[in-house]
């Protein structure tokens, strides 16, 4: 029993081992940069469609914040502040949930992960064209429901998973069956 314990844990050391080796330089700030650039991104398409439809932005929530902060909760202020602030959350985390989705479907990476040589693909790569764009579809949804769910902290859980095991999946990936390689074929 030890002995099959032991040569489990030098073959998991060994398979940290060649994805340390095998990851391209400057992995880790790579895959943080790319988030950065697809929240860039996703900020400047809600800035750009509050100020186009007219929607009450970010900047006017937390004005309408400022004038409620002493008022009692059932005030019809306080209750339009809360409103108001739920419809906000629901329109970015549907703005993310729509641009990660067709980015994935159309280009198989986001702008992020574009620019720093990513792509998702499907785990399985023997499985039907629908439903690997359809995991596609289901990692952008995760990211969503993780993004709304308690202010995003699933979020970051979910995020900082990649740091965390051999294949670098997050754990938007392993729910959905995918994993990120590098744009040229490359395991990452």
């Amino acid at each position: 029993m030890k002995k099959e314990k032991k040569k489990k844990e030098k073959s998991k050391n060994q398979a940290l081992e060649q994805f340390k080796q095998d990851r391209p330089k400057n992995y880790m700030r790579n895959r943080i940069l790319a988030i950065v650039v697809d929240f860039a991104v996703v900020v400047t398409i809600l800035y750009l469609l509050f100020k186009a439809t007219g929607l009450a932005d970010w900047p006017s929530y937390m004005a309408m914040l400022e004038q409620v902060k002493d008022l009692p909760a059932s005030d019809p202020l306080v209750i339009a502040r809360s409103q108001l602030y739920w419809d906000n959350q629901l329109i970015s985390v549907i703005t993310c949930v729509i641009y990660e989705s067709l980015m994935l479907l159309f280009f198989k990476a986001t702008l992020g992960k574009l620019i720093f040589g990513f792509k998702v693909v499907d785990v399985k790569e023997n499985r039907n064209l629908f439903f690997s764009k359809l995991l596609l579809i289901v990692r952008s949804l995760i990211r969503g429901l993780t993004l709304l769910l308690l202010q995003g902290i699933p979020f970051l859980v979910f995020c900082f998973t990649a740091f965390t095991n051999p294949e670098a999946r997050s754990g938007f990936d392993i729910f959905a069956g995918t994993k990120v390689i590098n744009s040229k074929g490359k395991k990452i």
